[in-house]
């Protein structure tokens, strides 16, 4: 095997661990770009901390509020929950995520300075397992608990309709503007009869 053939597999290989690490929440080594003349390159030497579980809610409207629970979760029963989502393979863990979030309409719309409305269509409740039901809890609390970022629950819809429709190779990042408009003109043909 030659010495370039050699290299690029060790490559290869240190990306397939460092990705396997990374969906199992530990430390792992992330990319950056160096540009070289006219072209970026990919270095693959940027340190991200492992998962953690973040800090329990705070707020005093949760600790007053009769829907949200946050308050009757203890540390231990957070960690046993971290850990074994922590636990989950990749798409386990997309799919727990959603099977925890309700989306609902819009209860209270605010006008802004030009009497436009917010293009928001739904709001979100955040729920957590507890003694076999689903408590509702705080966004805050919701993502602390998992140790994710709201990244991954935004990107939840996005992406499944990128995987309907045929568009897998857009990076879920660039599911904005422009890109967005093409999605949803795809979306709008193949409802038309």
């Amino acid at each position: 095997m030659s010495k370039k053939k050699h290299e690029a597999r060790l490559r290869t290989e240190k990306r397939i661990q460092e990705k396997r690490k990374r969906m199992t929440g530990q430390s792992y080594f992330g990319f950056r770009t160096q540009r070289e003349g006219n072209k970026n390159k990919w270095i693959q030497d940027v340190q991200k901390s492992e998962r953690r579980l973040g800090p329990s809610c705070k707020s005093e409207f949760c600790s007053r509020s009769s829907r949200r629970h946050c308050k009757k979760f203890t540390e231990s029963d957070r960690m046993e929950i971290f850990q074994s989502f922590w636990k989950l393979e990749w798409e386990e863990k997309k799919n727990y995520v959603r099977s925890l979030i309700d989306f609902v309409p819009i209860k209270r719309r605010r006008v802004s300075l030009k009497n436009l409305q917010c293009r928001k269509e739904q709001s979100k409740d955040y729920f957590l397992h507890y003694n076999s039901e689903n408590l509702q809890v705080c966004r805050i609390m919701f993502l602390n608990t998992l140790g994710i970022k709201e990244a991954m629950v935004r990107a939840g819809p996005e992406f499944e309709m990128c995987h309907i429709f045929g568009t897998k190779n857009w990076p879920i990042d660039s599911i904005r503007g422009s890109n967005l408009d093409k999605l949803v003109g795809q979306v709008e043909d193949s409802q038309t009869p």
